[in-house]
């Protein structure tokens, strides 16, 4: 087989992989029956397991070591790379050949027995080398299959050629063999950031704020109070809707979804049913609203409340919302730190029947109303730091809508509060997210913030951004900073 008809043969079989359906937690493309690799999988881009980062629906972008280029090239590609091994890496940029030198290095390829310029990317998980550079290789390292995935979020996805494996060199230091993925990309070479730290050609210095494990004893007094942290609560009393005087009902149309969609629009609602959350409306109603309707990561739809009519005539409570002053005076002098999230906040307020026949939404599958405060309403955050409030009052906390704070002096004293919020919290039907809360600790993140045993801080990754952009070398740079 000569070079045209390998490079053809390993072409198709891109072709036949790209037939196959995209899985929507990983972005690849299997046969069916073929189990998805993300199951367990931390998500680098939201937290969140059972998805990879390529395919996740959050609207937080994380930017990893992005290098510094000059504005004129704007060829620039953030890569998702998905194995099958159920590993996630990532190619955080490819830049075009035009521009400038900023961040490269030259390292001796032994495959050609010459230097090559390669991109040092400490945002990059995995090594780059170009289709054409294989070609220059001689002779050349063997090419393995993969049925992994590049996927470029500004030009789709790249043919993968497949993993070869190469000895690089730097200066007069030992070589070392390391894998490189060859893509079908005109961009330059790259070197991720765990092969620099091989090479030695990068150092990291860490200034992070790391998650203190939880102390015995408060994960003891978290297992007395396990039903706290399950499910969805139910605050006390229940909630009205009021309407302005004049107020002229609207009846919107269902919306129409995709085909793709419309089975998963269906499961999304009979389990929101079943949860009692909404419930189907034959009765007739003045008020119908709209949905939005939002793919998440791990395959479920995410039903939203679309009420724009509806909420030109609310009338709304507005109660007092603490402000993060209010909130830190209160932890002067704590050393120890606690933070409770509630759980799917909102949807534990009750709602009368005349206000839940107000939230009534068309679907293609009928009317259906929500029995609890759906997000979406401009009076769900006043009601809700109102009942809030009404749970824990009187309780040595502070309290922004579904955060909840508890710091004290000592262990003694924060224990006691920590103690007293979930019994409060259990009698009153409240209920938290356990992943989302952090326990006993020397800091924790608050509004972007950290409350610390040496007073707030700025929260180091509200800043990373800006900390890690490259100095600026010309007006241009200057003008992008």
């Amino acid at each position: 087989m000569n070079e045209a008809e390998h490079k053809t043969a390993i072409k198709q079989e891109v072709d036949v992989v790209s037939k196959y359906p995209e899985c929507y937690m990983c972005g690849g493309q299997y046969s069916r029956g073929h189990k998805c690799p993300t199951k367990g999988k931390t998500c680098s881009k939201c937290g969140k397991i059972n998805h990879y980062a390529r395919v996740c629906k959050s609207k937080t972008v994380h930017q990893l070591g992005i290098a510094g280029t000059s504005s004129g090239s704007q060829d620039i590609h953030a890569l998702d790379f998905s194995p099958c091994s159920g590993s996630e890496l990532y190619i955080d940029s490819i830049h075009s050949m035009n521009q400038t030198k900023d961040h490269h290095i030259d390292l001796y390829f032994s495959t050609q027995k010459k230097y090559i310029s390669f991109k040092l990317d400490t945002g990059a998980d995995a090594n780059i080398l170009p289709f054409k550079e294989y070609e220059r290789c001689c002779p050349r390292p063997t090419l393995n299959k993969t049925n992994s995935i590049l996927t470029s979020y500004t030009n789709g996805k790249l043919n993968v050629y497949g993993v070869c494996e190469a000895e690089i060199q730097y200066k007069d230091r030992p070589g070392q063999k390391h894998k490189f993925f060859v893509v079908d990309t005109q961009k330059v070479p790259i070197i991720s950031r765990q092969t620099s730290v091989d090479l030695g050609l990068v150092k990291f210095i860490f200034d992070v704020q790391t998650m203190q494990p939880c102390p015995d004893r408060i994960k003891i007094m978290i297992d007395q109070y396990a039903d706290v942290f399950e499910g969805i609560g139910q605050l006390p009393g229940v909630c009205k809707l009021t309407l302005k005087e004049g107020a002229v009902p609207t009846v919107q149309p269902p919306k129409r979804v995709p085909f793709a969609l419309e089975k998963r629009l269906k499961a999304e609602l009979d389990r929101l049913e079943q949860m009692k959350i909404i419930e189907k409306v034959t009765k007739p109603t003045d008020w119908v609203n709209s949905v939005v309707i939002v793919e998440k990561a791990n395959v479920n739809l995410r039903i939203c409340l679309d009420p724009v009519d509806l909420n030109k005539n609310l009338k709304r409570p507005h109660y007092p919302i603490p402000t993060f002053e209010s909130i830190t005076q209160r932890c002067a002098g704590a050393k120890i730190f606690s933070k409770l999230d509630a759980t799917s906040g909102f949807w534990s307020m009750m709602l009368d029947d005349e206000s839940s026949d107000l939230t009534t939404f068309n679907t293609i599958y009928g009317r259906y109303k929500f029995k609890r405060y759906p997000f979406g309403l401009n009076s769900a955050q006043d009601d809700f730091q109102r009942k809030m409030e009404e749970a824990f009052e009187n309780l040595n906390l502070g309290l922004i809508v579904n955060d909840i704070v508890i710091c004290g002096a000592d262990d003694s004293e924060h224990d006691e509060r920590l103690k007293a919020a979930l019994e409060r919290a259990r009698e009153k039907n409240v209920k938290f997210n356990q992943e989302k809360c952090v326990f006993g600790a020397e800091s924790i993140p608050y509004f972007g913030h950290l409350l610390t045993s040496e007073g707030i801080k700025r929260d180091p990754e509200k800043t990373r951004a800006i900390t890690e952009m490259p100095p600026p070398e010309n007006s241009e740079q200057l003008q992008n900073f």
